[in-house]
């Protein structure tokens, strides 16, 4: 598995309901076998009921770096975790944005 995490994670609001999230692979050297997919968290905590939950947990393939979050609802605030994975697993999360 990766022994590093993805990093340089930003997010980019683009309008009220829709924030733009990239992320860099972690080094060539931390791969630890050819980098296949993304594993993303997304959770969404409701500040007015103080509710937290896993809101996305998705698979994408290793050619892309970024997802688009649309339709977010005002009063949740939201974090993304991403995880390298490899043919030998998954690597650990980021630091979640």
């Amino acid at each position: 598995m990766p022994s590093e995490a993805p990093s340089n994670m930003e997010a980019k609001l683009l309008n009220t309901s829709t924030v733009y999230v990239k992320w860099k692979a972690p080094p060539a050297k931390y791969h630890n076998g050819i980098l296949k997919s993304y594993n993303v968290i997304v959770r969404g905590v409701n500040i007015y009921e103080n509710i937290s939950k896993v809101l996305t947990n998705i698979t994408i393939e290793s050619t892309s770096s970024s997802i688009m979050l649309a339709n977010l609802t005002e009063g949740v605030t939201y974090t993304v975790s991403v995880a390298a994975m490899t043919n030998a697993g998954l690597g650990p999360y980021g630091i979640p944005i």
